[in-house]
């Protein structure tokens, strides 16, 4: 436990008649974690980790599409722990001057994926079949993100940019299971379901089919953690970030194991 956590334990249990703090009150002050909504279930089982560390620390987590928290980032808000999807989220908070040093850790790996709706399964075989007339639209992150960026590398590499670039739609993930569009390109962390079943992966519902990239056109990439950087960030911070990398909150995050779901079925 860190001098910081075991202080406030300290003053909490010396306190005559002291009641356990609520989140939120007293001395507790609350650590803001900044994630994606699709991590969001895995990253709450792993609270209970970094509170055995620091007992007395409520963590608060925001949550939502990668490029609707770096907008709440680009116009002032300060978590104390962000959560990117992939590297070119980290650049900009870079260029904000919000990575505290020393504190960014790998947590993941994954790759993009090409997913589809029911109507398109057939139709959609690779990134080039995503220029034609049948496709009004195509699911594509802003250019700004990881998704965005590399997803328009490889479709430049499938010599189909200029064709599929018109009818890009943003939040491709919810574009697709809601229907409003029946291709698009997303990261593979956002595709499954954070339960297993079974011990399996399964497709979040609105997804028929999804096929990662091939390393040609694209490699896999990090999702990484960091401390932000400034005043008044929480001092325990970067221990959350190193708690995302303890084997059981790794197994958490791969959805390897009892620890991925410990309340769903399994074999």
């Amino acid at each position: 436990m860190s001098r910081v956590c075991r202080a406030v334990l300290i003053a909490v249990l010396a306190a005559p008649g002291a009641a356990p703090l609520a989140a939120g009150e007293g001395a507790a002050e609350r650590l803001v974690v900044f994630a994606p909504w699709c991590m969001e279930k895995r990253l709450r089982r792993i609270v209970e980790l970094f509170q055995e560390k620091c007992p007395t620390v409520p963590v608060r987590f925001t949550t939502g599409t990668p490029g609707q928290l770096i907008s709440r980032v680009r116009k002032g808000a300060r978590p104390d722990v962000y959560i990117a999807m992939g590297p070119a989220e980290v650049e900009v908070l870079g260029s904000l001057k919000l990575v505290r040093a020393g504190t960014p850790r790998e947590i993941l790996r994954q790759r993009l994926v090409l997913a589809l709706g029911e109507k398109a399964r057939g139709r959609v075989k690779s990134l080039r079949d995503l220029a034609s007339p049948d496709l009004p639209s195509v699911g594509l992150g802003r250019p700004l993100l990881t998704s965005g960026r590399l997803g328009r590398v490889a479709l430049k590499k499938a010599g189909v940019l200029e064709a599929v670039a018109p009818k890009a739609r943003t939040s491709p993930l919810r574009s697709l299971v809601l229907g409003d569009v029946e291709a698009a390109i997303v990261y593979e962390e956002c595709v499954y379901q954070e339960d297993l079943f079974v011990g399996a992966t399964v497709l979040r519902a609105g997804i028929a089919f999804a096929e990662p990239f091939p390393k040609s056109a694209c490699e896999s990439f990090p999702s990484i953690a960091l401390a932000v950087a400034g005043e008044g960030r929480h001092p325990e911070a970067a221990t959350f970030v190193q708690t995302l990398t303890t084997k059981r909150a790794q197994d958490i995050l791969h959805r390897r194991g009892e620890w991925a779901c410990p309340i769903c079925e399994m074999e």
